[in-house]
């Protein structure tokens, strides 16, 4: 309305000057007149803005009003300049071309009605007053205004869908905007909320966790010490992590309250120094504490101030590696003062700079990155320092390290949100809602040494854990377990231990390599790890020959579909989804093993078979070779006498070969087992070996009391092999220890340890394969596996020993009746 009556009262004002060069001296009159009138009709309807409401209530007859003034004007001035033949009719091109573009709020029709009124009083006004001229102008005048105002209307209606567009898009913008705020306040409400139920359930679980670990009366065992210490860390850092939401909530929403006091920063930043120092020093690092510039006490939130302290530092602690260095600089300047931060961590790429500090922003947040977190604590740092008026920024070199810097004014702003003082009766009404709410000594955990620097605790505990231990239960089954939280491998090791051996690795590329080295019985791994995550090491796993068999249980807080997709179609055979309950895995470690066991079985019972089947059939066929040849040497040999020795020696040789071929395949079938005493066994036996020490000394110990049923003979000649075997293994000088007893009432146990060598892990079932070529080759424990099973015994490799090899013989004790035993005994497999 406004463009619309200062354009047309200014182009009607403008061309009155040029009135005298277009008509006779004697109109000039009528055209001021005329000029003047419309002017002063559109500076009313001007004026019709500047009541508040007026224009918008009356807007289509007010601008319809303008329109025709507007329009009418140019008419009248052109009926006044001679009609048809005056060019001022060219300005109602102008007039609708205009108003079309102009933001206007009528309806299309009614925008075409009214335009086409305008050619219409053209026409009326040239013929009643006479100017029409002739018949060609007139007809070619009106054809003109009628293609100006169809273009005049097409030029309307896209300027009407153009604005509407626009409007719309502008619309959708305000709702979306408004929406993302709501949602946004919806968010910090919820944190809020959610932090405020969960602060008092945690407390409530740390305090009887404190008191229990702080009380000397409470006679509690190692282990028990250990879990209740788990338990601590792990409910500190929810608590912390809590806590952290809570705080970056309220200052979201612009509820965080500033508890102001004056402080000297160089003293906060001394004390921190020395309490941080005692925890990097397990990773090696080394902080240091300067001071430049004269430094003056500031006025801040000592609690807050302190906790961006410690945020920083705990991320410098976390991304520098072991022998590095932090280094904080507190700097007075001439209006504030600054904090540097500096450490010679990984660095930070430079386009993750300018989010370091956005909430929830991970520089890495892959699945195999090395350092976890949740991307709070500088954002929250962030917060904090501005509530103070102050800023906040990084720099950073990739592989050089990183430094976080932060301003703090001498004085803070006038809007600084600072908590009021508090009176006697509001003191009075927190601790009442204390009663019900909040314990007060969720305080006295928050300021605890543990609660404070949890984080650096963390960062510096996570680097200085051993990344491999071990835990061997003699022929119990090995379990890999590949995970990089030290709380996480501490809680399943102790799961695991009374049951199974355990071995651990602290990421999946050295998840790989023991499991290629030690070739454990089940491998437990989880998916979220540095170097290699869960899913790329069960993919190597099934690619290589040696490892494909071996099952893979995946535990992970990565629960989704897609995730457990991705872990069955890798060749994980089963996935857990954190939290899991310790019924559920060891039900999953229990039915993997068992089918473990069963497979290894039916293989090793087809492989005994195939080789029965060809021992039988080799030894045959070379005993009749060698027969004949004896037979048949002397005569050969005639020629060459010196050579019938060599060649009775190889016979020699090949014989023996032979007979271990036929004891392999008739082991256990050709005699029934007989009782026997395993101490007066193993005495023979030792006896048997003695002579052929050389040096090496027997340790032996038999308290055994046990009879068991053993082929007549066979067992006092398999202990002496082995004891033998152990023999040959120690050097002169060492000791082979020989030891016999009875485990509870059901089985007799022979173990024969030696000092040589050892065998490596991968071999401890190779070992008892015919031929196997290793410290302790031939068929001899081939034999000996297939005569201790056929009595329903087992023989092992114990793999608890740290140096040399002990093998171990477990048999069933004899039933008190073992007189009336007079037939063989079926073969039992022991599970």
């Amino acid at each position: 309305m406004r463009i619309a009556c200062i354009v047309g009262a200014l182009s009607f004002f403008g061309m009155a000057f040029v009135d005298p060069m277009l008509v006779s001296p004697a109109a000039v009159p009528a055209l001021v007149a005329a000029r003047s009138a419309i002017i002063g009709i559109l500076l009313l309807l001007l004026a019709t803005t500047l009541v508040p409401g007026l224009a918008v209530r009356h807007a289509r007859v007010l601008l319809t009003a303008a329109f025709l003034v507007t329009g009418g004007g140019v008419i009248a001035v052109t009926v006044l300049t001679g009609g048809a033949e005056s060019r001022y009719h060219e300005a109602l091109f102008l007039t609708m071309f205009g108003y079309a573009l102009l933001p206007m709020t009528w309806q299309p029709v009614y925008a075409a009605v009214v335009y086409a009124s305008l050619v219409v009083l053209y026409a009326g006004a040239v013929v009643a007053f006479d100017v029409a001229g002739s018949v060609g102008v007139f007809v070619t005048n009106v054809g003109l205004l009628t293609a100006a105002w169809f273009i005049g209307v097409v030029m309307y209606l896209v300027s009407l869908r153009s604005r509407y567009e626009e409007f719309s898009h502008r619309a959708e913008l305000a709702n979306a905007n408004s929406r993302l705020k709501e949602l946004d306040r919806a968010k910090n409400r919820f944190f809020a909320n959610l932090s405020h139920e969960l602060r008092t359930p945690l407390t409530l679980t740390l305090a009887p966790v404190e008191s229990l670990l702080e009380d000397p009366r409470e006679d509690l065992t190692i282990a028990q010490r250990e879990k209740l210490l788990l338990v601590r860390r792990n409910a500190l850092r929810l608590l912390r992590l809590v806590d952290d939401l809570l705080a970056l909530s309220k200052a979201e929403a612009t509820t965080l309250r500033l508890k102001v006091e004056t402080i000297d920063l160089v003293q906060l930043g001394r004390m921190l120094i020395d309490e941080v120092s005692e925890l990097t020093a397990r990773k090696s690092i080394e902080v240091s504490f300067a001071v430049e510039g004269s430094v003056v006490p500031t006025r801040c939130d000592p609690d807050l101030i302190e906790r961006v302290f410690l945020n920083l530092l705990g991320n410098a602690a976390k991304f520098t590696p072991e022998g590095g260095r932090i280094s904080v600089v507190v700097r007075g300047l001439d209006n504030g003062i600054e904090v540097s931060v500096r450490d010679t961590g990984i660095g930070i790429p430079e386009d993750a700079l300018v989010r370091v500090f956005d909430r929830f922003y991970q520089v890495d947040d892959g699945a195999t990155r090395a350092v976890g977190g949740t991307g709070i604590g500088l954002a929250l740092a962030k917060e904090i320092v501005e509530l103070h008026g102050g800023r906040i920024e990084a720099s950073s070199a990739l592989g050089v390290g990183t430094t976080m810097r932060f301003w703090l004014p001498n004085e803070l702003p006038a809007a600084a949100p600072i908590e009021r003082r508090r009176t006697r009766k509001a003191l009075g009404t927190e601790r009442r809602s204390n009663e019900t709410g909040l314990p007060e000594w969720h305080e006295a955990l928050k300021a605890a040494r543990a609660y404070r620097l949890h984080e650096i605790d963390l960062a510096t505990e996570h680097r200085a854990t051993s990344t491999r231990t071990e835990q061997a239960r003699g022929r119990a089954a090995n379990v890999l377990i590949v995970e990089d939280n030290p709380d996480m491998v501490q809680f399943l090791v102790a799961l695991l231990a009374a049951d199974f051996s355990t071995t651990t690795a602290a990421n999946g590329r050295e998840g790989l390599l023991t499991a290629v080295e030690r070739l454990p019985d089940l491998i437990i791994s989880d998916v979220m790890m540095p170097e290699m995550d869960g899913f790329e090491l069960v993919r190597r796993l099934r690619e290589d020959a040696t490892t494909s068999r071996i099952p893979v249980i995946l535990l992970t807080a990565k629960d989704t579909a897609e995730d457990r997709i991705a872990g069955r179609a890798g060749g994980a055979d089963a996935y857990l989804a954190k939290p899991f309950s310790a019924g559920e895995l060891l039900a999953a470690v229990d039915t993997l093993l068992r089918r473990q066991e069963t497979v290894r079985d039916a293989a090793r019972d087809d492989r005994d078979e195939a080789l029965v089947f060809m021992a039988t059939g080799v030894s045959d066929a070379l005993e009749q070779a060698v027969g004949d040849i004896e037979r048949d040497l002397p005569e050969l040999v005639k020629s060459a006498p010196a050579a019938l020795n060599t060649a009775r020696e190889g016979l020699g040789g090949v014989r023996r070969v032979l007979e271990q071929l036929r004891a392999f395949a008739l082991a256990g079938a050709s005699a029934s087992p007989t009782p026997t005493s395993v101490k007066d066994a193993v005495a023979k036996a030792v006896e048997m070996v003695s002579p052929k020490c050389a040096g090496r000394a027997l340790d032996v110990d038999l308290r055994s009391r046990a009879t068991v049923l053993f082929p007549a003979g066979q067992l006092e000649l398999l202990v002496a092999e082995l004891v033998e075997n152990a023999v040959t293994a120690t050097e002169p000088g060492g000791q082979v220890r020989i030891l016999a007893w009875d485990e509870a009432s059901d089985h007799a146990v022979i173990s024969i340890r030696d000092e040589g060598p050892g065998v490596p892990a991968q071999h401890a079932e190779r070992v008892f394969f015919p031929f196997y070529d290793g410290p302790h080759t031939g068929m001899g424990l081939a034999v000996a596996r297939r005569l201790v099973e056929h009595v329903g015994g087992e023989i092992y490799l114990d793999q608890s020993e740290v140096a040399g090899a002990t093998f171990v013989i477990r048999l069933p004790v004899a039933p008190a009746s073992v007189a009336a035993v007079s037939q063989p005994i079926t073969k039992r497999r022991a599970v």
